[in-house]
């Protein structure tokens, strides 16, 4: 039993616990503390990271202790190589990745002053675990399925068409979030086929699946290695510079209101059902 006093440590006549866990503070000066159990932990946190113990004995005797190691590992950015990996279950996020190491770190510090509390540890492998869990995305029931079904449809009036397209303008503005509450999401594949009408033509923006998180600084673009996205809703200067904004997902917005303007789909397919003709450039010289 420890005092009440969150600053006060016990001083023990002889240090007890297991080789490679016990705090070196402790065993040095006797002097036993919350953080001694950080430390010890921690040593736990970095068993759990490599998978393996800490230690490895010949004889019942340590012949090696690994926190030394870890700790180096982790100080030359060298994490990876001694990780746990095995194809069999989910890899490690580099988010929670780094959460987890950067707590673990901060807890195998010399001095006690330096390591954090009990409650900040919790706090951190809390993160550390919604950085690793697969987010799902839950959308109502949408009946009519999407709008590229009813693009050339009679039943769809004017007020419907324009109503849709508002609907989906809203849907990416929030997305683009102009407020700045959160981190901006780029879309990357707005289409009319991943815009989803209800039974009232209500429309949803779906599928976010090759969707990027951008900066929140409004001026700021993302770069990307391999662009993603449709052939006729594509935005050139993304094609061709991998340079993604919001404003690419502007342009592709711009083919979805020509195609509800046109009643047709941006393209046309081949007997082969390759895309045999984008229309855009033509749409766009209509106009103009």
């Amino acid at each position: 039993m420890g005092p009440a006093n969150e600053e006060q440590s016990v001083i023990i006549t002889f240090a007890a616990g297991t080789p490679g866990y016990y705090d070196p503070q402790y065993a040095m000066t006797n002097t036993l503390a919350k953080e001694s159990d950080v430390h010890s932990l921690c040593v736990v946190l970095l068993e759990v990271l490599c998978g393996r113990l800490c230690c490895t004995y010949s004889n019942g005797r340590i012949e090696q202790n690994l926190v030394r190691k870890w700790i180096e590992s982790y100080e030359e950015k060298k994490l990876n190589d001694i990780i746990f990996k095995d194809t069999a279950i989910e890899p490690l996020e580099q988010s929670a990745l780094e959460t987890f190491s950067d707590i673990a770190y901060r807890c195998l510090q010399e001095s006690h002053e330096d390591r954090p509390r009990m409650a900040k540890v919790v706090t951190e492998l809390e993160t550390a675990l919604i950085y690793q869990k697969e987010m799902f995305l839950v959308y109502e029931h949408v009946s009519r399925g999407s709008l590229d079904r009813y693009l050339d449809s009679p039943h769809l009036t004017w007020s419907q068409r324009l109503k849709i397209c508002l609907d989906a303008a809203k849907a990416l503005r929030y997305l683009h979030d102009q407020k700045e509450r959160h981190q901006r999401l780029i879309h990357c594949d707005v289409k009319s086929a991943n815009i989803l009408l209800d039974d009232q033509w209500n429309a949803k923006v779906s599928n976010v699946g090759l969707s990027i998180m951008g900066p929140t600084n409004e001026h700021s673009s993302v770069t990307v290695t391999v662009v993603a996205s449709t052939p006729g809703y594509c935005d050139p200067q993304y094609a061709m510079t991998h340079t993604l904004t919001k404003k690419s997902d502007v342009y592709s917005f711009g083919v979805v209101l020509f195609e509800v303007l046109c009643g047709r789909l941006c393209y046309t397919l081949d007997s082969k059902d390759h895309v045999n003709e984008i229309l855009v450039t033509t749409w766009v010289k209509s106009y103009e």
